[in-house]
C-alpha cells in the first residue's frame, strides 16, 4: 500500500506540475500575444509617421517641380518666340505680306471726305518734321 499511496503522490505531484506548466504556458502566450499586439500598435504608429513624413516631403517637392515646370513652359513659350522673331527678322530688305498688304491698301484722304479726316496743314508739316527726327534704319545685314 505504501507503494501505492506513493505512486498516488507521484501521480498527483507529476498531475499538479503537469497543472502549473499548461497554467504557465497559457500565460506565456497571453503575455506573447499582448507584446505583438503592442508590437504592432508600435509598428503602425511608426510607419504612419514616416507616412506623414513622405507626405509632406511630397507635398513640397510637388510644389517646386511644379515651379520648374513653369519655367519650362516659360523658356518653351520664349524659344517659340525667338524662333518667330528669328523668321520675321531672316530679310530686313523685304516688308511682310501684311505690311505689304497694308502699304498697297493705303491711300491719302480726300478733302471732300469728312472732318474726322481733315487734318490742317501745320498738323501735317508737324508729323513730317517729327518722323525725319526719327534715326534712321540700321543698315541691312
Amino acid at each position: 500500500m505504501t507503494l501505492c499511496v506513493a505512486a498516488d503522490k507521484s501521480s498527483e505531484k507529476r498531475n499538479a506540475l503537469q497543472h502549473q506548466l499548461e497554467h504557465l504556458q497559457n500565460e506565456t502566450n497571453r503575455k506573447v500575444k499582448e507584446t505583438e499586439e503592442r508590437e504592432r500598435a508600435h509598428l503602425s504608429r511608426i510607419l504612419l509617421e514616416e507616412r506623414k513624413w513622405f507626405c509632406g516631403l511630397v507635398k513640397a517637392l510637388t510644389m517646386v517641380l511644379d515651379v520648374e515646370v513653369s519655367r519650362i513652359a516659360d523658356i518653351e513659350r520664349l524659344q517659340s518666340i525667338l524662333k518667330d522673331l528669328a523668321l520675321l527678322s531672316t530679310q530686313p530688305s523685304e516688308l511682310p505680306d501684311g505690311s505689304r498688304e497694308f502699304v498697297e491698301s493705303w491711300s491719302i484722304p480726300s478733302s471732300s471726305s469728312s472732318s474726322l479726316h481733315h487734318r490742317p496743314l501745320q498738323d501735317s508739316r508737324d508729323s513730317l518734321t517729327s518722323q525725319s527726327s526719327l534715326p534712321p534704319p540700321p543698315p541691312p545685314a
